[in-house]
């Protein structure tokens, strides 16, 4: 392979023009081809006002074309840190323009198609960068509760993209996938620009779904997987990792940790190991690791260039890299501690930034929306562990004489439903709280703190003892859920159940099936009645089952049915209404 250019002379001298770009549906688009939809955006650029604009987009061949043309033309990209109304809605005052491919904007800034080719462009206009004072505007969550707008030349990205390249480039030529969005800077990195500099071609579609992945084998062979923990997680257990390995060059993982055991699966099967990069939008990538033992996992090693320095009393990480900014260092809110070797181990957030599903967001901002509510006195979210297995949002609220007069009239479906619709235009589904408790008063002890615990006993109606399955794998959407569950021989629910051949009771299953449904779909009406209610084979302790859960929102109609590889189990619709 060629070696690596940079980005800021990309198209000088302009190279094999006929070498894959990208891949864009079922079509393949070569490099000159994309130096000419990079040439007219950024002619039809310069031929209007103003300096800043905001890419829209889920195409990653609309952002590499809008990133790159915005540069070319001498403006400053502003990359969103998510793509919901509310949020680009904030950002108008702060853009000159905004930079749209196949979706509406929710403002009256004015709008630019990025492939409209609307302007006759000559590719050879296309010089140089000054990559020094380039301008990319990335935007995170903060510790203050709204997007911090993070300020990045072009030189910092090409530091890192040099960076990976010189330390993971694979040795044959490959096609990049990815599961994460491209606006942020780990799929920016990952999926675009590496693979621009390394004269790679990317797809622009983005893989949400392990079977759409397992359709992308298919026809795209010697794959670079640019992934996240929450998709690995999701697939370990519907892909075979045999047929995936034959595909794959190379594997990362980024957004949030990868539970080492999810790690260890599938690095005991792949040729090339899941590598894990841990960074930050502000710091750029700070370090990576392969797990190949769960009981032992690795360290994480900096990357190249980077060096590391922790506070004595409070472990919190500082990191100075050439991918910062900025001269000096970051504090980066994460503990760690420092081996001899230079390698380090993190041990989680010191702030307010959480992640759910390898979204990053924070907590303060959540609180912060619904405190401007006027049904809402007194606000606190935390994580919690969903009845899933798996971390959720839970709302505290203390509520104000108009709250208390709305559930007294509505109940509370209906307040949180208006609450949670208060939070979507700025707010990633997966991040609107799940769980929500109104009460008199926050729970504090004498001293007037309020303990992460007792938060979390808000929100814990389970009794003791084993109640739950054991989650093996799950599968969701907006108005789906699919769970493989295994039932453990010490559910309470086997006690006298029978002596000697142990069997789930139907109203369990139906329990389940309406927990489960509560927590995926946020449905809080009340029970009404069961339809088509059918018991076909018992299930039995230790047996694995699957679960699976239909919602039909306009109806508040649940449909549940189990089965497992030899019977299908049971099945009926449950029918819910607004509480009074």
């Amino acid at each position: 392979m060629d070696a690596a250019r940079a980005i800021s002379s990309l198209f000088v001298p302009p190279g094999a023009c006929d070498r894959p770009a990208a891949i864009v549906g079922k079509r393949q688009i070569d490099f000159a081809e994309f130096q000419d939809d990079v040439a007219a955006l950024a002619a039809s650029l310069q031929a209007r006002q103003g300096q800043r604009w905001l890419l829209l987009s889920e195409d990653a061949y609309a952002i590499a074309v809008g990133f790159l043309a915005t540069l070319y033309a001498g403006r400053t990209i502003v990359l969103p840190a998510n793509l919901q109304i509310g949020h680009v809605t904030d950002l108008a005052d702060q853009i000159d323009g905004i930079l749209v491919h196949e979706q509406d904007t929710p403002t009256d800034v004015k709008t630019v198609t990025i492939l409209a080719n609307d302007v006759a462009a000559d590719r050879a206009t296309l010089k140089p960068i000054d990559a020094g004072r380039a301008e990319i505007i990335l935007h995170t969550s903060g510790t203050t509760g709204q997007p911090v707008a993070i300020h990045k030349s072009l030189n910092c990205l090409e530091e890192e993209v040099a960076a990976l390249d010189g330390l993971f480039r694979p040795t044959e030529s490959y096609c990049v996938l990815a599961t994460v969005p491209a606006h942020h800077i780990y799929g920016l990195l990952f999926r675009v620009l590496w693979p621009l500099v390394a004269g790679q071609p990317f797809v622009a579609g983005l893989i949400r779904y392990p079977e759409e992945l397992e359709k992308a084998l298919e026809t795209v062979t010697n794959i670079l997987l640019v992934s996240s923990p929450a998709f690995l997680g999701r697939a370990l257990g519907v892909m075979d990792i045999d047929t995936l390995k034959g595909h794959l060059v190379g594997v990362f993982s980024s957004g949030g940790p990868l539970p080492v055991d999810v790690a260890a699966t599938y690095n005991a099967s792949l040729t090339q190991p899941i590598t894990e990069v841990y960074g930050s939008t502000e710091t750029g990538g700070i370090g990576y690791r392969c797990v190949l033992d769960a009981a032992r996992p690795e360290p994480l090693t900096p990357l190249p260039g980077v060096t590391l320095s922790v506070d004595l009393e409070s472990d919190i990480l500082s990191v100075s890299s050439p991918f910062l900014s900025s001269d000096g260092s970051f504090q980066t809110g994460d503990r760690v501690r420092l081996l001899s070797d230079g390698r380090f181990e993190l041990f989680g957030r010191a702030d307010r930034i959480a992640k759910i599903e390898e979204r990053r967001i924070s907590l303060t901002e959540v609180e912060q929306k619904l405190a401007a509510r006027v049904e809402v006195s007194t606000v606190r979210v935390e994580i919690i562990q969903g009845i899933t297995s798996r971390k959720v949002l839970g709302s505290l609220i203390v509520p104000t004489p108009e709250g208390w007069a709305a559930l007294a009239r509505d109940g509370k479906r209906a307040l949180t439903k208006k609450l949670r619709g208060a939070l979507m235009p700025y707010l990633d589904l997966a991040v609107i709280p799940r769980k929500w408790r109104f009460v008199r008063r926050m729970p504090e002890t004498l001293q007037g703190k309020s303990p992460l615990s007792q938060f979390q006993a808000m929100f814990d109606d389970s009794p003791v003892g084993v109640t739950q399955p054991i989650i093996l794998h799950r599968e969701t959407g907006p108005t789906e859920l699919c769970l493989k569950l295994r039932l453990p021989s010490e559910l309470n629910y086997f006690d006298g159940h029978f002596d000697g051949y142990p069997i789930l009771a139907g109203v369990i299953q139906l329990g389940w099936a309406i927990d489960y449904g509560r927590e995926a779909f946020s449905l809080d009406g009340t029970f009404q009645r069961i339809d088509a209610l059918k018991f076909f084979h018992v299930l039995s302790a230790g047996e694995e089952v699957t679960l699976e859960l239909k919602f039909e929102h306009e109806k508040d109609k649940l449909h549940f049915r189990y089965s497992s590889a030899e019977h299908e189990h049971s099945a009926g619709r449950i029918h819910f209404r607004a509480a009074a």
